[in-house]
């Protein structure tokens, strides 16, 4: 029975290409297209994505001025779609086919014939429409890029298992640096899908009678795809080797406490992300500012080290985190010459709890870092006067402090990015 099935649906196959084909050599007279591009992973279509809802207006307006000519009529409608390699073979066949039929319920008011012949053609990965991008691009590997489409086979099957060759020679070209390339510049043209509706004139004649001959076509897989087969005397060794990320992440990130700028105390604080969920930074805080004449103080300076946990695991540097560090440093503070006081922090150990977000999409190195900390210390310091000329110490004290040296309002400037491990 299998058998028997097989050349039947080729032969259905072939002819729904046939059929369309002998439309186009007939001479379209008029056509609307439009081409919507999608999310990464998406097959919803979203109008504020890009140019998507100019290019949705225009098709409209097309649309109808193709109405208004009473003379043509709508015979033929053709969908393609396609995706960006990032995901499974299958998937992107799942998702491919899914963006087919988005398009077609988004713009089905717009095909109302019973007998219209509808093509749509899930094409999986786009790699006809990069090699076209390639071609017309200045991308300095360009042509290394063209030669694995074309030279490279999509799929291969090692010891029973299928392996997305033409992918993964992407990902081997140049360590990677090349595929993070398209990633970034090309693969998002990529993932789209397009309608091209064909009208004819009412008086030309058809090789295919659409009022007594319906066609109403699922699928037509015409990949764009480049496919050679594997010669004996070219064999290839598959490496096992590990996707390469396209997912960059920061190593580094500059900071200031604009809480501290705020009391007239210069700071600054260097960061580095040494794995996924962990970071150490250092900082350095000081306000030395005097006017003698007045007997005014107001001095501090001290620096830590941190250690941070960070929850999130997408990404470095962002998101909430745990931290625990240790600080030192000095003071002295006088208001009036009555009374003022100087001593020392001996080491002071906290934790703190943050949260760090961006603060714009177009400029991802900008964060903005919100943090809660206390320090705990028993510090010593010396109470002293002013009198007739000079400072006379008092007295010596201990104290036990809670300092909240570790509120913090920070700009972030993250720099150092590089693809995830």
């Amino acid at each position: 029975m299998k058998r028997l099935l097989y050349p039947i649906l080729l032969f259905a196959l072939l002819l729904t290409a046939n059929c369309f084909s002998g439309l186009q050599a007939q001479g379209v007279h008029k056509k609307a297209q439009i081409k919507l591009l999608f999310k990464q992973g998406n097959s919803h279509i979203d109008r504020e994505l890009l140019a998507n809802a100019d290019s949705i207006n225009k098709f409209i307006r097309m649309v109808e001025e193709v109405k208004q000519d009473t003379a043509f009529t709508l015979v033929a409608a053709r969908i393609n779609s396609s995706c960006s390699p990032e995901g499974s073979y299958e998937s992107n066949k799942r998702l491919s086919s899914g963006r087919t039929n988005a398009l077609y319920n988004y713009l089905s008011t717009y095909l109302p014939s019973d007998s219209l012949l509808l093509v749509q053609n899930s094409i999986g990965i786009g790699w006809r429409q990069l090699y076209d991008l390639m071609e017309e691009s200045t991308y300095t590997n360009r042509q290394a890029v063209m030669d694995i489409i074309s030279d490279e086979p999509e799929l291969v099957t090692l010891n029973g298992k299928q392996i997305e060759r033409r992918k993964q020679a992407l990902h081997e070209l140049n360590g990677g640096k090349t595929y993070n390339y398209l990633y970034k510049h090309y693969f998002p043209l990529l993932r789209n899908a397009s309608l091209e509706l064909i009208y004819y004139k009412k008086s030309d004649r058809l090789t295919v009678d659409m009022a007594t001959t319906p066609l109403k076509i699922a699928t037509y897989n015409n990949d764009y795809n480049y496919t050679p087969p594997l010669l004996p005397h070219q064999p290839f060794e598959v490496k096992e080797q590990a996707p390469v990320s396209t997912i960059e992440d920061p190593r580094f990130a500059i900071k200031t406490n604009m809480l501290f700028l705020a009391a007239l105390a210069p700071n600054i604080e260097v960061e580095y992300a040494f794995a996924r969920r962990f970071s150490v930074s250092v900082d350095y805080n000081f306000a030395w500012w005097k006017k003698k004449p007045d007997h005014k103080f107001y001095r501090f300076l001290y620096g830590s080290a941190e250690l941070k946990y960070w929850f999130a695991s997408k990404q470095r540097l962002k998101g909430h985190y745990f931290s625990l560090f240790i600080a030192d440093g000095k003071y002295e503070f006088m208001r009036k010459a009555d009374y003022g006081f100087q001593g020392e922090l001996n080491w002071v150990p906290g934790a703190s709890y943050g949260y760090s977000m961006p603060i714009s999409r177009k400029v991802k190195n900008l964060n903005l870092e919100l943090s809660a900390g206390v320090g705990f210390t028993k510090t010593e310091y010396r109470e002293y006067h002013y009198d007739e000329g000079c400072y006379v110490y008092d007295y010596t004290k201990r104290k036990v402090v809670v300092l909240p040296i570790k509120t913090k309002v920070s700009l972030s400037w993250q720099f150092g990015y590089k693809p995830r491990k």
